[in-house]
């Protein structure tokens, strides 16, 4: 109401006149009030994205590591676990190496969660919904996650009545995923596609 109110005068008529005009004219996106049986998934899924991004929080520090102690850079990616082998041979001083154990450790640690809880996920959205997942899938480029993550942050696709109502459900996902910096050439017309 702050942003729109405009006179100096505020009081509960005032603003209760401004809401009911902005209704009456489409401005005023209505809230959705999801499913109370498939929130806990769908806040499940999100702690999923908080795992992947501890993950490579301690993937970046061990490689943050070779460059800060001028050694010579890892060659492999260590997304995939037969990559890290041979990780803490290149590490002689003790305490670097302990916190590279730890490092590795996590990494190994929050990869099993990681599978564990997407296999959870994908079961339990065969049941909720598996013709949703399944048409899902059936488009390309859509994969598990991104599947699983379109099924249940937009929870029925009927509630939106064109592409553009959609619209910041795609952006937040496409925001919390995204974290490489692009050229600015790129972000330019990063929403002419949608339609």
């Amino acid at each position: 109401m702050k942003a729109i109110h405009g006179g100096k005068t505020k009081s509960d008529p005032i603003d209760s006149h401004k809401i009911a005009k902005l209704l009456r004219g489409g401005n005023f996106p209505l809230a959705y009030i999801y499913p109370k049986a498939r929130r806990a998934t769908r806040d499940l899924l999100r702690r999923r994205m908080r795992l992947v991004l501890f993950r490579s929080e301690a993937m970046g520090h061990v490689q943050n590591a070779f460059h800060q102690y001028n050694l010579p850079r890892w060659p492999k990616r260590l997304d995939r676990a037969k990559n890290r082998e041979g990780v803490l041979e290149r590490f002689e001083e003790p305490s670097l190496r302990r916190s590279m154990e730890i490092d590795l450790g996590l990494i190994e640690y929050l990869e099993e969660q990681i599978r564990s809880l997407e296999l959870h996920l994908e079961r339990t959205a065969r049941v909720d919904d598996p013709y949703s997942l399944s048409l899902l899938r059936t488009v390309p480029g859509i994969g598990q996650v991104l599947g699983l993550a379109i099924l249940y942050e937009a929870d029925d696709i009927r509630r939106f009545a064109t592409p553009g109502q959609f619209l910041p459900i795609a952006a937040w996902w496409r925001a919390s995923t995204r974290r490489r910096a692009r050229p600015r050439a790129a972000r330019a017309g990063r929403w002419a596609t949608v339609t």
